[in-house]
């Protein structure tokens, strides 16, 4: 998935150390194997939250991406004079604002060791960012267009209908041309 798993890879691994040298001793170092196994679960323990706050931290970074994309975009209305004042940019702004937000919170959860809340601040930064990223991307393509009301598409069905009127003309038309240019027995 793209997660830094080094730091928890170690710590399996150093648990794995510690379970064969338990295994490794004799019978009558029962101790000293109970304390290796003890040690175990400690590595292990620990390379559960180093692996938990990999992913957690990844989660922000992937929520940073559509922040920076509609931040790139924003630079883009701000910089032109015409777009600068887009009734729009507010709603993009503010949505875009509380994605930073939501990242923030999830790095302060970090910090604070609750990674799964983390996780989930950081996805709804990312949903949100996305949710920005997309409304500035369309309202850029729609003023870069040159257009700013829809336009209406037209049915496939319409056309058929306006196809058999314009031949249903046709004929009409050329059938009356023919009866006003015969020659008639005078001339």
């Amino acid at each position: 998935m793209g997660i830094d798993t080094a730091a928890a890879e170690a710590k399996y691994n150093e648990a794995q150390q510690y379970i064969d040298s338990a295994r490794s001793r004799p019978s009558n170092e029962y101790a000293g194997a109970q304390t290796d196994l003890t040690a175990a679960t400690a590595a292990i323990k620990d390379g559960e939250t180093a692996l938990d706050k990999a992913w957690a931290e990844y989660e922000v970074a992937a929520a940073q991406i559509p922040i920076n994309n509609v931040d790139a975009i924003i630079t883009w209305f701000k910089g032109n004079s015409s777009t600068a004042n887009d009734q729009q940019l507010p709603t993009i702004i503010t949505k875009r604002e509380v994605a930073v937000s939501y990242v923030s919170t999830a790095n302060d959860d970090i910090a604070s060791g609750s990674y799964a809340q983390a996780r989930q601040k950081a996805q709804d930064a990312f949903l949100k960012a996305n949710e920005s990223y997309t409304e500035a991307l369309a309202r850029q393509k729609e003023l870069s267009s040159g257009w700013s009301l829809p336009i209406p598409k037209i049915n496939s069905t319409l056309i058929i209908i306006l196809g058999v009127v314009a031949v249903i003309l046709v004929v009409v038309g050329v059938i009356i041309y023919r009866r006003r240019s015969r020659w008639d027995e005078l001339g």
